[in-house]
């Protein structure tokens, strides 16, 4: 299995989990197929650059940066904006 592609993965299920969303709530948002998203964060299939910067913008949009760093390296940034987001969808789904 690609490595890259293994980091990507993983970067991408922490950055939803960073702003407590889905995986159906986030691909359903951004109109993605309907198992893309969790292949995706499975490293089971490529991610298109189109696919990636969508996913990069949209995690941007709401406080966690994903960053492909030198030497390979991915990694994520979470920000005040992201945790509100995360403190926002918890406190909708347990009213």
């Amino acid at each position: 299995m690609n490595p890259i592609r293994c980091k990507l993965a993983v970067a991408l299920r922490a950055a939803r989990a960073a702003i407590g969303w889905t995986q159906s709530e986030v691909a359903n948002h951004l109109r993605l197929p309907r198992q893309g998203l969790p292949r995706m964060e499975r490293a089971l299939q490529n991610i298109s650059a189109d696919y990636l910067l969508m996913l990069v913008n949209f995690y941007a949009e709401r406080g966690v940066k994903i960053i492909y760093a030198e030497e390979s390296s991915v990694r994520i940034e979470i920000n005040d904006k992201a945790l509100a987001c995360a403190r926002q969808r918890l406190e909708e789904k347990y009213r």
